[in-house]
């Protein structure tokens, strides 16, 4: 008796704790149109004329046991070994976005910080690909398991983006292009 008592049990366990999969950690951007970034979000020197504005960037369905968050903007296909033009990372586990012009602000809210792009500078830099080229701009919200990266602003975008792998629970992706 006991054997059968025990499935049912469980049964009506799992419906009154809704055991529903997990909400998917996903990220998307207001900033975009048709997947393609504004002239806004364009870097506006070697021969763009964009406003290098960071666009919005807004994420859910992340690990509860998230510590805090870091947010990428990657492009695969510049030469070599891709670009960083964004690295924001120390982001509270109790954010859950960041508006359009944060990465363009020298003060950020909450203690987040901005390390080193690929231009060489602690902020936002837009996208500004070669005359004629559609890029892939990957932006990823990363989970984190520890409440700081403990990153210096000045620290390469690469050893950024290692730690930031050596300490993820969980990412979330979305792509945008975006040409000239």
């Amino acid at each position: 008796m006991k054997a059968s008592v025990l499935p049912a049990v469980a049964a009506l366990a799992c419906t009154l704790a809704a055991c529903s999969p997990p909400e998917p950690f996903t990220v998307v951007t207001s900033d975009a149109q048709d997947s393609r970034f504004s002239r806004a979000q364009m870097f506006n020197s070697y021969g763009c004329t964009g406003q290098n504005v960071s666009p919005n960037v807004a994420w859910e369905g992340a690990p509860s046991s998230a510590q805090s968050f870091a947010v990428t903007i990657f492009d695969p296909d510049a030469k070599d070994h891709g670009w960083y033009h964004w690295l924001i990372v120390d982001i509270p586990a109790s954010e859950h976005q960041l508006a359009t012009g944060t990465g363009n602000s020298a003060s950020l809210p909450l203690g987040m910080k901005q390390t080193k792009n690929d231009f060489g500078v602690a902020g936002y830099g837009g996208p500004c690909p070669p005359p004629g080229e559609d890029h892939h701009y990957v932006i990823t919200v990363y989970a984190l398991k520890v409440t700081t990266l403990g990153m210096p602003m000045m620290s390469a975008p690469a050893d950024v983006a290692a730690k930031l792998k050596a300490n993820e629970i969980a990412e979330a992706k979305v792509t945008v292009k975006a040409k000239r």
